[in-house]
């Protein structure tokens, strides 16, 4: 990170302000088996690499012009794209490694300021995975709830928690409700074909996203759950994971249909309140390649078009920077207006405060380093490197002395234990979980090859990478072709 996260604002007269601009991330997952395969090919082809001399920095190619390394480890690539983010976290990072990055940010949430992690990426790429965990590894949400409780017991604070999904693109649905439940038993079977997602429960309450009189963003009808411990949380994580709707595709055997967003709200008794939202969104898929069809088609449809609207908001953001960073260098020159276009999707209108609005946000971009989707790799980093650019206006949340009671509807003091089926539910689901842990060099099974270095040619530079071997070298595989020698492609 190259600049503060935060800088006061030295406007005089106006509420105190933070200048917070969006922090962004890149988490390279491990490869799936079928990667390592190469599709039938002979050795594992990488599509990325990290630069040893900028950590910050990721270089990506495309499908069509694959990293090649000769059999001396030199590169000889064409068409090589850098990024230069915040950080990146290769294979072999745990999510403990990439909540560091998150933890400054989820520091100001016990100060009265908002705060959003979203995890952004293709179908698979591992967002799931970093968010909510694992049975072996903590996910963010889990990790930034315990900071978040120890912040609360030190200042007498409350924490609660809501959890909602956002379907097709316009229907919200509250996960901690009965009502939410998505499929029935019959449902939940069919869903195990290739695209056949459940669909939302009838009787479940559809809400809406609102914004009040001083124009913060709220969903009404949505409920709070109190929070005193992890142990509660997670519970009812593991409620919402089973009414969220999820299908098995071609591509990820639990792929989330719709995008979660889990609220952690806190409340001091000096009426200072706010809240972190912790994103899970959908992921983006070529049907090519997921293979869904019917409902499940449907559902990828909408998918991309929530993103897409997102990228819309991102886009219109930077142009508003723009004319407002040369409207600033005229003297006497009024700020243009640009439309920003959050309504035109419940996501982007529900995200309002992490883009350009009121709250610090940390943008983890999930990618994969199979040559086979360079092109989602290549677009995910793309956008990431756009959020970069967004600066928001934070402000600690401060009730009237009037109204400084706490806004916790006590509707669940305490979670209940999940049921047997609940837990055994929870098993099976766990057991089709991909492997995301981490990689560690010069494992036997998953990396024989260890850490290498390879020299790639960036435009009119050249530079050096670090990657992990997925296979070792043989006499067969010298040379600079397919990815070039089994060391995998770097």
């Amino acid at each position: 990170v190259t600049e503060p996260l935060m800088a006061a604002s030295a406007a005089e007269g106006s509420p105190p302000e933070l200048s917070a601009r969006l922090q962004v991330y890149a988490r390279v997952r491990p490869p799936l088996p079928r990667e390592l395969s190469g599709g039938g090919k002979k050795a594992f082809t990488r599509c990325l690499g990290v630069p040893k001399a900028a950590a910050s920095r990721i270089v990506c190619t495309t499908s069509d012009a694959p990293i090649l390394l000769n059999a001396d480890g030199s590169g000889a690539t064409a068409d090589v794209r850098e990024f230069d983010l915040d950080g990146v976290f290769e294979e072999a990072a745990s999510t403990l490694d990439t909540y560091a990055a998150c933890a400054p940010l989820v520091s100001t949430v016990a100060e009265g300021i908002n705060a959003t992690v979203f995890a952004y990426g293709q179908t698979g790429s591992g967002k799931s995975h970093t968010m909510f965990g694992s049975p072996t590894e903590d996910g963010l949400i889990i990790l930034a709830a315990r900071d978040l409780l120890a912040a609360a017991a030190s200042q007498g604070a409350a924490l609660s928690v809501s959890c909602l999904q956002i379907y097709q693109g316009k229907v919200l649905t509250d996960l901690l409700e009965p009502a939410a439940a998505t499929a029935s038993t019959a449902a939940g079977a069919a869903a195990a074909r290739v695209g056949a997602g459940p669909a939302v429960g009838a009787g479940a309450a559809r809400l809406k996203v609102r914004e009040g009189a001083d124009g913060d963003v709220v969903v009404p009808g949505l409920s709070r759950h109190a929070v005193t411990s992890t142990d509660q949380l997670e519970a009812l994580l593991a409620r919402a994971s089973e009414n969220r709707v999820s299908a098995h595709t071609a591509l990820n055997s639990t792929s989330s249909r719709s995008h979660a967003i889990v609220t952690l709200y806190m409340d001091r008794t000096d009426g200072v309140f706010s809240k972190l939202h912790l994103v899970d969104l959908a992921g983006s898929e070529r049907v090519k390649q997921s293979k869904v069809e019917g409902a499940g088609m449907k559902e990828a449809s909408s998918i991309n078009l929530s993103l897409f609207h997102l990228a819309r908001v991102v886009q219109a953001l930077q142009v508003a920077q723009q004319k407002s960073t040369k409207a600033g260098a005229k003297a006497g020159a009024t700020a243009c207006k640009v439309h920003i276009p959050y309504k035109d999707d419940a996501l982007s209108h529900l995200l309002k405060d992490a883009l350009g609005g009121n709250g610090t946000s940390v943008l983890i971009a999930t990618v994969s380093p199979a040559i086979t989707h360079a092109f989602e790799t290549r677009s995910t980093l793309g956008f990431a490197l756009s959020c970069g650019s967004i600066v928001n206006k934070a402000r600690v949340n401060r009730r009237s002395k009037a109204n400084q009671t706490s806004a916790i509807p006590n509707n669940e003091p305490a979670a209940p234990k999940p049921s047997r089926a609940a837990m055994a539910h929870a098993a099976a689901k766990a057991a089709q979980q991909l492997p995301w842990a981490g990689v560690v060099a010069g494992d036997p099974v998953l990396c024989p090859g260890g850490r290498r270095s390879a020299r790639l040619n960036v435009g009119k530079s050249t530079v050096e990478i670090s990657y992990l071997d997925y296979g070792p070298r043989t006499s067969t595989d010298s040379g600079g072709g397919g990815g070039g020698g089994g060391g995998g492609g770097g």
